[in-house]
């Protein structure tokens, strides 16, 4: 597994150079977030705010031929809780999705 710095140069990298998927997937999700989190009156998304659908759409938006399922958008939304551009708390029972920062990549 992969630390969170190397996982970080490989992002700046991939995104420097325009190779690889993984930054633009990444990317994709995120501002999904952002902009429904924007767009509402909260400070945060839920579970039920942004269907897997339209997580699914983001990222075959970048490459139409990526495999996506479940579980890995799950893992890119880990990836990006593990670099600190996201939070997840639990609160009051329902789980919520929180932006720290900006993207640097």
């Amino acid at each position: 597994m992969y630390n969170v710095e190397h996982k970080r140069e490989v992002l700046i990298n991939e995104s420097l150079n325009d190779s690889g998927n993984y930054y633009k997937y990444l990317k994709a999700l995120y501002n999904l977030f952002y902009n429904r989190i924007s767009e509402s009156d909260k400070d945060y998304a839920t579970k039920n705010d942004i269907s897997f659908k339209e997580k699914k759409n983001a990222v075959l938006e970048c490459y139409d031929k990526a495999y996506v399922s479940p579980d890995i958008i799950a893992r890119y939304q880990k990836d990006l809780t593990g670099l600190g551009y996201f939070s997840v708390k639990n609160v009051n029972g329902e789980w919520r999705t929180y932006i720290n920062r900006e993207l640097d990549f």
